[in-house]
């Protein structure tokens, strides 16, 4: 399980983790560009989702 996908599903659920996902998107991308291929993570290929309220 991606780490977004986890942290986006813990905040959906109320459970405050302390991690911002936009930050954690942003490092997606970085370590995406680094590692010269797509990663799995459902919410960063999908570009973000709203924000769980």
């Amino acid at each position: 399980v991606a780490t977004e996908d986890l942290v986006y599903l813990l905040h959906g659920e109320g459970i405050e983790t302390g991690v911002d996902l936009d930050a954690l998107l942003a490092v997606s991308a970085w370590l995406e560009g680094v590692l010269g291929r797509q990663l799995e993570g459902q919410v960063y290929r999908a570009g973000g989702f709203p924000k769980p309220t």
